[in-house]
């Protein structure tokens, strides 16, 4: 049986990037998710004054595993080029339940 796989970041930008250029540079990360075979969605969230969190869900492991030749991408290249890789922690997950109300988008 095939499950959903969310894939966890957390992280810290490097100094000197604004909260603005963070949030433009996800938007072209997300345009390039898009077109991208098993991609579900993507949120990115403040812990706290200096830390990020970004929770991406595929459909399955295969289609987790496609997402290597987007890394390659300017887009997603800028967007790494704005963390502090020294911060960044990366956990995969399988999704075993979740429950969904509505289609709506959360609000900011």
């Amino acid at each position: 049986m095939n499950h959903t796989v969310m894939q966890i970041y957390r992280f810290r930008p490097i100094p000197g990037v604004q909260e603005s250029d963070l949030l433009r540079q996800s938007a072209a990360v997300d345009r390039l998710l898009l077109g991208a075979e098993g991609f579900l969605y993507r949120t990115l969230a403040r812990v706290d004054a200096q830390q990020w969190q970004d929770v991406v869900y595929w459909k399955d492991n295969e289609a987790h595993a496609a997402v290597e030749p987007l890394m390659a991408d300017e887009a997603f290249e800028a967007w790494m080029d704005m963390l502090d890789l020294d911060t960044v922690v990366a956990t995969k997950a399988t999704v075993v339940s979740h429950i969904c109300p509505s289609k709506q988008p959360l609000r900011a």
